[in-house]
């Protein structure tokens, strides 16, 4: 495995509005830690890993303590900082991410005019992508879109839409461990919000296929990722970028719980991803995979830096 490459903030690093003081901290509203991984949901996992490889201090909020209480589009991830859209809560990991780069450049321009020259070090926020070409950024945003709108299903297919998986492990899960509901509650909670999933797939068109047609279609998208991948150690080449954050955020999804489906087995079936995911996870989160043998898993990390 490549030497890790993340590294924390340092004294070369440029001071940025979130840098100022613990009050500037970044809010992440999510769903909840799930070691190896830093959430459950794929969307947050993205922006966890974003804000972790850019040096983004954040502190972490589990859904059983916010309930989506004020999610500007009333799902998670959502974030609040004093120097983000003037405070407000800002939803979408897209835009979240976009926000954030916008502010760097602002304070990154704004050092420079008062200096005089352009600083020394790096932002991390926009160091990240520094280096990436507008051809492979061209490529790796076509990927990042694929795995957003098309592949995040297959994430849902295993674990909402599969009968067995739902109930079996995904249930208990969701509704016993992370949202801290009595045992009564899971199966009428339950019920209800794979009644919503269940919806909302049906409404996106990838609820009305069968298991096995979603299972055709969706493995042909997890095997042009492992294509493009080769035996590159991150998406684009042998430093991490931005996108890394997409890919590794949504694949790994599909291998946290045991599932029986056959997108999870074709994931686990594929050594270059199950290498990168494991790649990511160490140089990334190096703290929640200490949690996972650990005999404490409650005395896991909430922050950031």
């Amino acid at each position: 495995m490549a030497a890790p490459v993340i590294s924390e903030p340092n004294a070369e690093s440029i001071c940025m509005p979130w840098d100022m003081s613990d009050a500037s901290r970044l809010k992440v509203f999510g769903f909840s830690c799930r070691p190896p991984d830093p959430d459950a949901s794929p969307a947050c996992i993205k922006l966890l890993t974003f804000l972790k490889m850019a040096h983004v201090p954040y502190e972490f909020v589990p859904m059983f303590e916010h309930q989506l209480a004020g999610a500007p589009k009333s799902k998670m991830p959502f974030v609040q900082a004093s120097w983000l859209v003037d405070g407000k809560k800002l939803g979408d990991s897209h835009f979240i991410i976009e926000e954030i780069k916008k502010v760097a450049a602002t304070s990154l321009s704004n050092i420079e005019a008062t200096q005089g020259e352009k600083p020394h070090g790096n932002s991390g926020v926009l160091e990240l992508d520094s280096w990436v070409t507008p051809h492979d950024a061209a490529i790796a945003t076509a990927f990042k879109v694929m795995l957003e709108e098309s592949l995040y299903w297959a994430t849902v297919a295993a674990r909402w839409i599969n009968y067995d998986n739902f109930w079996g492990v995904i249930a208990p899960a969701y509704f016993g461990d992370i949202m801290h509901m009595p045992g009564i509650l899971t199966t009428p909670v339950g019920w209800s919000a794979r009644k919503s999933i269940m919806k909302a797939a049906n409404g996106h068109g990838y609820g009305r296929h069968t298991e096995q047609e979603l299972a055709e279609k969706l493995s042909i998208e997890i095997h042009a990722v492992s294509t493009f991948l080769g035996e590159k150690t991150y998406i684009l080449g042998d430093r991490p970028c931005s996108f890394d954050a997409t890919v590794y955020g949504y694949l790994a999804p599909l291998i946290q719980f045991e599932l029986a489906h056959p997108l999870c087995e074709l994931v686990r079936s594929l050594p270059n991803l199950m290498a990168y995911i494991a790649r990511m996870r160490t140089e990334v989160f190096p703290e929640l995979q200490a949690a996972v043998s650990s005999e404490d898993v409650g005395k896991i990390p909430s922050d950031g830096e």
